[in-house]
C-alpha cells in the first residue's frame, strides 16, 4: 500500500505530526504527533487526513457527552470489531461456546476500536474478517490477521493436526474428565488459563480439550 507523505509540523486539530512510525501490519502509514496537552501517541495517518483523530484523546474526557465519534459505525472494519467482542463476550451469542465459553479473550487494548484499528487496519474487503493464527489464542496484536475463508481453512487443517500429540502428553484421564465437568457445570470466562496453572498445563491444551479437538473419546455425563 502507497504511503502518503505527511510533512512534520503538519496540525490535524490539536495533533501535530512530529515524525514518521514504523506502518502498521496492513501497509497503512503511522504518524508520531503530539497533542497540544502535550502527549505524544502514534496515529494512522488515515485517520489524521480525514478528521476522526483530532487530539490525543483529551478532546473526551474534556467534553464526554458531546465527543466526535470515529465515524466508521458503519464500516466492515467497525463490524467485524464487534463481532469479535460479542464472541468472546456475550454468553447469549450463538457462536459464545466457541469462543468465550473456552477461554478466548479479546485483549485490554482492542476493547477500544482506534486501537484495533491501529493495530490490524481496514478490513480490506468483505472477502476478509479475523483470522487468530494460533486457534487457541486470544484476540491480540501478533495473533491476529486479515484472511479470506480458505486462508482460514488451511490454517484450521494445520492446527487440528498439531493438537492431538501435544494435549495427549500432557493430560491423563481423570485430569481431561475434570475439565469437561469444570466446563458442562458452566465455568467459561477465563477458565482456560486458570486450570492451565493449577494443572501445570498451557492454557492452549485446555482449550483443545474444551473445543473437543483432543481427547474425544471421553465423555462426561
Amino acid at each position: 500500500m502507497k504511503r502518503i507523505n505527511t510533512p512534520v509540523g503538519t496540525r490535524f486539530g490539536r495533533l501535530v505530526v512530529i515524525g514518521d512510525a514504523a506502518s502498521n501490519k496492513a501497509g497503512q502509514g503511522m504518524f508520531v504527533c503530539r497533542c497540544d496537552c502535550g502527549t505524544e501517541k502514534i496515529i494512522m495517518g488515515r485517520l489524521l487526513r480525514n478528521g476522526v483523530s483530532r487530539s490525543c484523546g483529551c478532546l473526551l474526557k474534556e467534553n464526554p457527552g458531546g465527543a466526535p465519534t470515529h465515524g466508521m459505525s458503519r464500516s466492515p472494519t467497525y463490524s467485524s470489531w464487534a463481532k469479535m467482542k460479542n464472541r468472546c463476550l456475550s454468553p447469549g451469542h450463538h457462536a459464545y461456546a466457541s469462543y468465550g465459553g473456552r477461554g478466548i479473550r479479546v485483549c485490554e487494548r482492542w476493547m477500544v476500536f482506534e486501537n484495533f484499528l491501529a493495530d490490524m487496519g481496514e478490513r480490506p474487503s468483505f472477502d476478509f474478517s479475523i483470522d487468530r493464527i494460533d486457534n487457541n489464542g486470544n484476540y491480540e496484536p501478533g495473533n491476529c490477521r486479515w484472511a479470506t475463508r480458505s486462508e482460514q481453512q488451511r490454517n484450521k487443517r494445520k492446527r487440528i493436526r498439531k493438537a492431538p500429540n501435544i494435549t495427549r502428553r500432557a493430560l491423563t484421564d481423570a485430569q481431561v474428565i475434570e475439565i469437561l465437568s469444570d466446563v458442562s457445570n458452566g465455568r467459561h470466562y477465563g477458565y482456560a488459563a486458570e486450570k492451565a496453572r493449577e494443572l501445570g498445563v498451557s492454557a492452549e491444551t485446555v482449550r483443545a480439550v474444551v473445543a473437543r479437538k483432543t481427547w474425544r473419546h471421553i465423555r462426561v455425563a
